[in-house]
């Protein structure tokens, strides 16, 4: 089979993980193998420059050198030949290949890199095969291409007829590392062995990634296997040193590593026991770690992360089940709970992990099962604010994608493990098989999460096999979103994309599905109090319902004062999808006619087109936002609430200034009555600190202001009021209220599109913020709001209209 025909062979085994390679459409000409003289130079350069060659004089110089290196191996033929065959196989390559300067210079790097040159040059004519994996491996990972060029020897092992695709066992890995430590005497050279054969493994792994020979779940359960057999062999040879039995310990994988589903680039997550954790075991384990963790020659083998452990880093590394278990009835959140469902024994003491977790059950379920749900919700709500409205394309911890399916499938294991102890599996696509065959989630959506995940994940180890990095995100850049999508077998960035956003919707409908419905109401039913989430403020959410409104939008948009509303009630609790024309001060308007409409903002996210949300596109001059959070039994329709924005709309667009006068006397006859019936509670007792981050990081997302403080009646409604005082245009907001206290992100840049840089304009900015807090604060209490409030933005406005901002 010819090496070309061997390649579609390989690509059919699992089309989804094959390396891409794009044929060149124009031909490129490379001098014959003997005129690849000092004398041709320049001949041989300008045929290759009029071949499309960017650097001709570089790529000629390393022709030249690698022929000159083969003289030694093409001496030892005993027939001369005109164009050696290793030759015709490298020139094939470099015509079709992508890059072929890169493929020309990984070449060179890793026939110098031989113990002598004849080495590489037999591996390719008795292989063709390897040189072709080398040139694929160059043009998709330059993870891959490291290893390589570290281990020169492993290409023609895994290339050979057998090894590369070997399904092995962690007794095999465990083996087989610790033979190939026999080799040296000392410690430190043994750990460096222990780090070389790792690398080799992960290169063999990764390859079979690479070109479809294992799947998703292989690849995975090989590499989680493979730390396990790197743990036991480490803790072997610490043990060994200190003259210790292994059994003294036991090591607990959680996480990932615990649920067989490592990436390339994870932490591992450990934990360990003993019965009587001592002084001595306690140096064993720090031992372990460092084994574990240093860097060396060779590298470092894994990040290790034990905050997992009761305490935390305040706790010791080592600790008894006795002292664990008191923990979980004692002092346990419920997220350590959590982390417990991977709980797996990897190393040491099997007998004493095992019995650990036998006993286990008992403790995790001691949480009221109706506190579960919002917990866990508040917990995903606070990694999404965390993670910001910027990053949308995260594949782990966005919404909609890996953990949305992780805490969804723990909080059920939860719920109804304590009844049924068969779900309590650490693997997360095993775990789905077990809900689903207790009818507790149903076929189809058992389907939606399965595909989802396998997506996600296949996506994070495209991503993490690039560069070995622990990256999550979809790069936003077209020519790595390309590479990514052929990767993939996508036929276009496009097309990867838009699967990306389907596999988000649908696994986010199913996650709404069980915290945003039931889990509120549990909540409700349990405290009186709603759970504030970010996830129903998200603009994928609804999705479907801006569309529908921007599609009959037109002659909203004409009049530039009229708004749509869909609204979802569950009880008291709404969530309200808006779109509207893009006015200076149009959010202030917003905000200031929810609370006429006595409805309470917990989250919310706006954005202002042009803007693209995954097939929704937001044209320039529109609002798109929802907001989510409670209203009172009377709350109004839609259709009153449409017709109070755009009246108060109309007469904003009318106003010589932003200080609307009807809105503003509205909002103070609100206050007052909210005042007379014991509604508006007083804020000026609590903490006025605030915090302003302001961060110029991306020119696109303009300029972030990140702000926290404690929350106060009209907070948002004057600051975007003063935002519009001064001229900046509010490209989107996240906004996020929970326990009385504020934690919003705001975009926004000059009138012309850029950022906010100068020093002057961010201290106007900040200052008035603070001013707008405080103001806010002492408000409800003044006994004549309604003059104080006027007062305050004319003095707020000959402020920042002032030409001479420092100085006022």
């Amino acid at each position: 089979m010819s090496a070309c025909c061997w390649w579609r062979a390989t690509d059919a085994v699992n089309s989804a993980h094959r390396f891409a390679w794009r044929f060149r459409t124009a031909p490129l000409m490379f001098p014959p193998f003997n005129s690849m003289v000092f004398s041709k130079f320049d001949e041989n350069s300008r045929l290759l420059a009029q071949s499309g060659v960017s650097h001709p004089e570089r790529t000629l110089e390393i022709l030249m050198e690698i022929r000159q290196w083969s003289e030694s191996f093409e001496g030892g033929r005993p027939e001369p030949v005109s164009t050696p065959p290793w030759f015709r196989s490298l020139r094939r390559i470099l015509k079709e290949a992508p890059s072929s300067e890169l493929v020309l210079d990984v070449v060179y790097h890793f026939i110098q890199r031989q113990q002598h040159p004849s080495h590489a040059f037999t591996l390719f004519e008795q292989n063709p095969r390897s040189l072709e994996i080398l040139a694929r491996v160059a043009c998709g990972s330059p993870f891959l291409t490291r290893c390589i060029l570290s281990l020169p020897d492993a290409l023609g092992d895994l290339t050979g007829d057998r090894g590369l695709a070997e399904v092995k066992s962690r007794d095999l890995f465990r083996g087989e590392v610790l033979k190939q430590t026999q080799t040296v005497e000392q410690f430190d050279q043994k750990l460096i062995e222990v780090r070389h054969y790792q690398r080799r493994e992960i290169l063999r792994i990764g390859m079979c990634d690479a070109f479809g020979l294992l799947d998703l779940k292989f690849v995975t359960l090989q590499i989680s296997l493979l730390a396990d057999a790197m743990v036991q062999a480490c803790l072997a040879l610490v043990c060994g040193d200190a003259e210790i039995p292994e059994e003294s310990i036991c090591v607990l994988a959680l996480g990932k590593h615990g649920g067989e589903e490592l990436n390339y680039s994870s932490d591992i997550d450990l934990v360990v026991l003993a019965e009587n954790p001592d002084s001595t075991l306690q140096r064993l384990a720090r031992r372990l770690i460092d084994a574990l963790s240093q860097n060396m020659t060779g590298g470092f083998l894994y990040r290790v992360d034990m905050r997992l452990r009761p305490w935390g880093d305040a706790g010791p590394l080592v600790i008894s089940p006795r002292a664990w278990e008191a923990y979980l009835q004692q002092d346990a959140a419920l997220w350590e709970r959590q982390a417990l469902l991977k709980a797996r024994v990897i190393a040491g003491d099997q007998r004493l992990g095992a019995e650990f977790l036998r006993q286990l059950p008992q403790f995790l379920f001691a949480d009221d099962e109706r506190a579960i749900l919002p917990a866990i919700a508040r917990m995903k709500s606070g990694i999404e604010q965390r993670l910001g409205s910027s990053r949308r394309m995260e594949v782990k911890l966005g919404a909609g994608t890996i953990r949305d399916i992780e805490f969804l499938t723990q909080a059920l294991q939860l719920i109804h493990g304590r009844r049924e102890k068969w779900l309590l599996n650490p693997n997360t696509l095993e775990s789905l098989i077990r809900l689903t065959e207790f009818n507790i989630l149903t076929g189809a959506d058992y389907r939606t999460l399965r595909e989802g995940y396998i997506f996600f994940r296949t996506v994070e180890h495209a991503l993490q096999l690039l560069h070995n990095q622990q990256t999550h995100e979809i790069p936003q850049d077209p020519e790595q979103q390309e590479w990514l999508s052929r990767r993939l077998d996508f036929q276009s960035a496009s097309q990867l994309l838009e699967r990306f956003h389907e596999h988000r919707r649908a696994v986010r409908r199913i996650f709404d599905g069980l915290f945003s419905g039931a889990g509120r109401k549990e909540a409700s039913s349990a405290s009186g109090d709603t759970v504030s989430t970010s996830n129903a403020a998200k603009l994928t959410d609804v999705i479907e319902i801006s569309e529908a409104m921007i599609s009959g939008y037109g002659p909203v948009m004409d009049s530039s004062t009229g708004c749509r509303l869909h609204i979802t009630r569950d009880g008291n609790n709404v969530r309200i999808t808006l779109v509207c024309a893009d006015t200076p001060g149009v959010l202030s308007v917003i905000c200031g006619v929810f609370f006429l409409c006595r409805v309470s903002i917990q989250t919310g996210e706006t954005v202002v087109g042009p803007h693209q949300i995954a097939e929704l596109e937001i044209p320039q001059g529109m609002v798109v936002a929802t907001f989510s959070g409670t209203a009172r039994t009377d709350f109004v329709s839609a259709a009153e609430l449409e017709d109070q924005i755009s009246r108060f709309l109309r007469l904003h667009r009318s106003a010589e200034d932003l200080a609307t006068p009807e809105l503003l006397e509205a909002f103070c006859d609100r206050l007052q009555e909210d005042k007379a019936e014991g509604a508006s509670a007083s804020t000026a007792e609590e903490s006025l600190e605030t915090a302003i981050h302001v961060i110029n990081e991306d020119p696109a997302e303009g300029t972030r202001l990140e702000l926290t403080c404690a929350d106060s009646i009209g907070l948002f409604f004057e600051v975007a009021n003063a935002l519009s005082i001064c001229g900046y245009r509010i490209r989107s907001a996240v906004l996020n209220t929970e326990d009385n206290r504020v934690h919003d992100v705001i975009c926004v840049s000059e009138d012309d599109g850029s950022p906010v840089t100068d020093p002057d304009r961010l201290e106007e900015l900040q200052t008035a913020i603070i001013l707008i807090r405080e103001f806010t604060s002492w408000l409800p209490q003044n006994s004549d709001p309604r003059t104080a409030l006027l007062r305050f933005r004319d003095l707020l406005q000959q402020l920042l209209r002032g030409a001479e901002w420092s100085q006022n």
